[in-house]
């Protein structure tokens, strides 16, 4: 064959290098933005067209130097040859065309593809029973390796960095230039250093090719079909690439218009915190034009920089996930190109591009959401009236302050204050007037603790103070300076108001482990110092709760005495000076406890009132009596009047009078058979005792005032109420032997209700010396252990009423 056919097959050869090396790292380079399954399938198909080139290059390059072979003697090696060879460049191109640039990516990527090119000699050499080249010049094959695999290093390093320019066209084929030009040097370099015959012993390349001219336009053919082959694999991938860039630009057209209609801000940062776009939104917000922040730094604009904004996320368990999905929404500061800094919203979502990972950020302006979060909070925990803090928020705080104090073992001390007697301030100058006068307190407290602890109203006029970090000594100090800042006095609209505390004090942690025990604890310490007269503080005992416990038991017990039949009616007879009858009885409440026993009427009744059971109470009182003044009439025993108590509550309660009414006349019992008994403290308000009292007469029944002298005595009382008898007090009488001043009370009492025609009962008669001292006078009757205890309805008999007494009158 001429040299001109030489040349041909070696231009042909060179051409395929080139173009199959192009082609290929097109391929690799545009499969980043394929999906998994289309991006291997692609690169299957490459690297059996890249090796298959390989092998076709090394054929020709054989026939050029005039090898006589013949490539079906050994076809399965063959086909094995370029399967291996399918397999290594298939393994280089799937890392070339990875997303993620990683170390050693370069140099594994080259080792493979150098392979790729052995593999393919190595197995044609088999197929006709060639020995290896470094077997027989090793002086060859070792600098022919090096050389090639670096320039294919080379290449792909060139390949790797500059295909990111602008320019990645020119940069592509340099590339494939390169390594079609190792390709084609090393099969002439590798078939030209020896020429073998068939049997294996080496000589002299003689350039006769044993090939006639149809093989030789074959080859021809079949090179420029292959050509030809790649250059329509590279116009059909460029139009599926145009295709696809299309519908991404469509797609991309389609985002931007959403994201510049957007209300919330919208831009995106690479890696390194550069802020790469910026919709209007953004600018409305920070305050600065897209020309004025693209590629600035993210903590122009935000109080944070991208990492520590990263790790905030990842703090949240709000990772990126490497898509455009959400990774969650975190709350940050921004800072506004003229109004500072203010806070925003964050929702960022991660991407990854062939420069790394890009950032999406959601921004949004939450000035008014937190500012209506602050209005929320000061209502759910803050007192509107006072603006203190209210009973959940200290509450929050002290339970927060055992927490911390635990570890210290430091004391913390807790003030329970309540405001003694303030509902007559309400009742009687109003409530605005109590408002102000609790705003007046509040500032006082205030500023007796200055910044020693914490106060907060826990509702009505009750207040609640935290003092951290406190001996008890000084807690008692600080009350002290509390109580006396109360004292003093408070003109409110005109008026002059005194008011005083009472306060409780419980200690950390003696007297409580909780903030529930603790506030607990000083409300009960706060009731004893009432109980004791208010205006002092107390500090917390394990005998205050056995009382209390003793109170909530009784309590308890109270709602279901009626229904269980505890309770029962006793009867003590009243009786003439001269005991010789009984003018009438008073019906006393007995309350046997399933538990405790007998319970004193001074230990129940002030609870019963308390808890509003005393109006169920009463009532069922006022029945028994009504049932009992009938039974006795059915046997004949008359009773001239029954004494029933009647308690503060139950007479200012609405329907007392009408309930006194529907009983008596349901029984159809006289009404002049009932006395009822109340007390001074029942008639303190004259305004609304009078026309109760009134009515009470209007139905026939009887009026006594009970405990007189013991109580705020007034002798108005005596003018303007329409009484009936006047109950000597049995303090008066239980001293009247021994006191000159008991003596002249309990005359002056007598004398009185004489002269304004009221009868007297004297209670607590229990000696005869006492008797023979009331007897001196005529209208005067009395009740006590001297003539009887009392007792129960079944022991009152025919014998004991009064009938008539010579010089006795008649009740």
């Amino acid at each position: 064959m001429s040299l001109a056919h030489n040349t041909a097959l070696l231009l042909l050869s060179l051409s395929l290098g080139i173009l199959t090396s192009y082609v290929s790292l097109f391929f690799a380079k545009r499969a980043i933005f394929m999906g998994q399954f289309e991006r291997v399938a692609w690169l299957i198909g490459r690297a059996i067209g890249f090796s298959g080139v390989v092998w076709l290059i090394h054929f020709l390059v054989m026939i050029v130097y005039g090898m006589k072979m013949a490539i079906t003697d050994r076809p399965i090696i063959l086909f094995t040859s370029v399967g291996a060879s399918a397999l290594f460049s298939f393994s280089a191109f799937y890392l070339m065309s990875s997303k993620k640039n990683f170390k050693g990516q370069t140099i594994i990527s080259t080792a493979l593809l150098t392979s790729s090119i052995y593999v393919i000699n190595f197995f044609c050499e088999k197929s006709v029973n060639l020995p290896a080249l470094y077997t027989l010049f090793p002086e060859v094959a070792i600098p022919l390796f090096f050389l090639t695999t670096g320039t294919i290093y080379i290449a792909l390093r060139i390949f790797f960095i500059y295909t990111k320019e602008k320019d990645k066209r020119k940069f592509g084929w340099m590339t494939a230039l390169m390594i079609g030009l190792t390709i084609f040097s090393f099969n002439v370099i590798r078939t030209g250093t020896v020429n073998f015959d068939m049997n294996g012993t080496p000589f002299p390349v003689t350039g006769v090719i044993a090939i006639n001219e149809n093989s030789l336009i074959f080859l021809l053919f079949l090179g420029l079909f292959t050509m030809m082959s790649l250059m329509v694999s590279i116009l059909s991938f460029e139009k599926k690439l145009d295709h696809t860039k299309g519908k991404s630009k469509f797609a991309n057209q389609m985002y931007q218009s959403i994201i510049h209609a957007a209300n919330d801000g919208v831009f995106t940062v690479n890696h390194e915190g550069k802020i790469l776009s910026w919709n209007q939104s953004a600018e409305r917000i920070f305050g600065y034009k897209e020309s004025e922040i693209i590629h600035s730094q993210i903590n122009k604009i935000i109080n944070s920089t991208m990492e520590e904004i990263c790790l905030i996320r990842q703090k949240s368990k709000q990772k990126a996930s490497g898509d455009f999905s959400s990774a969650g929404t975190i709350e940050l500061v921004g800072k506004h190109a003229v109004n500072g800094e203010f806070p925003i919203e964050v929702s960022i979502s991660t991407i990854e591009s062939e420069e790394g990972y890009v950032y999406t950020a959601i921004i949004r302006d939450i000035t008014e959401r937190e500012m209506n979060k602050q209005k929320i909070e000061a209502l759910v925990y803050t007192d509107p009236l006072t603006e203190l803090p209210n009973r959940r928020l200290i509450q929050e705080h002290l339970a927060s302050l055992i927490e911390g104090t635990e570890a210290r073992d430091r004391q913390i001390s807790v003030m329970f204050i309540d405001l003694d007697k303030f509902k007559h301030v309400n009742d009687i100058h109003g409530h605005r007037v109590g408002d102000k006068l609790l705003i007046e307190i509040a500032s006082r407290v205030r500023a007796c603790l200055k910044d020693e602890g914490m106060i907060g109203r826990l509702g009505g006029d009750e207040f609640l103070v935290i003092l951290p970090n406190t001996t008890p000594f000084e807690s008692k100090s600080i009350a002290k300076k509390i109580i006396d800042a109360i004292n003093l006095p408070v003109e409110i609209e005109g008026a002059e108001l005194f008011v005083s505390c009472s306060v409780g004090i419980s200690l950390f942690p003696e007297d409580g482990s909780t903030a529930g025990e603790l506030m607990k604890h000083a409300d009960t310490a706060m009731y004893k110092s009432k109980q004791s007269g208010g205006t002092q503080s107390c500090f917390y005992t394990n005998e205050m709760e056995q009382k209390i416990s003793r109170k909530v038991l009784l309590e308890s017990g109270l709602r279901r005495a009626l229904e269980r039949n505890e309770m029962k009616v006793y009867y003590q007879p009243q009786v003439d000076r001269d005991g010789k009858g009984i003018i009438g009885v008073e019906a006393l409440l007995r309350w046997t406890h399933p538990e405790l026993g007998n319970v004193s009427p001074s230990e129940f009744i002030p609870i019963a009132e308390e808890t509003k059971l005393i109006i169920p109470i009463g009532e069922w009182v006022l029945e028994q009596t009504c049932l009992q003044l009938k039974e006795w009439k059915d046997r004949g025993i008359v009773i001239n009047r029954v004494a029933v108590n009647i308690s503060t509550i139950q007479f200012h309660n609405t329907n007392f009078v009408q309930m006194v009414r529907r009983k008596i006349h349901s029984h159809k019992l006289p009404p002049s058979s009932f006395e009822l008994e109340i007390t001074e403290s029942v008639i303190q308000d004259s305004f609304t005792a009078i026309p109760i009292m009134k009515e009470i007469k209007a139905i026939g029944c009887n009026l006594s005032l009970d405990d007189f002298g013991t109580g705020y005595s007034s002798l108005r009382y005596l003018k303007d109420f329409p009484l009936d008898t006047l109950k000597i007090d049995k303090s008066f009488i239980q001293t009247v032997l021994f006191s000159e001043k008991d003596q002249a009370i309990v005359d002056t009492i007598i004398n009185m209700a004489a002269q304004l025609g009221l009868k007297v009962i004297a209670e607590g008669v229990e000696t005869e010396d006492q008797l023979e001292y009331l007897k001196k006078n005529v209208n005067i009757g009395y009740q006590g252990y001297l003539f009887s205890p009392p007792m129960d309805a079944g022991n009152i008999t025919t014998s004991m009423i009064f009938t008539e007494v010579k010089g006795s009158q008649r009740f």
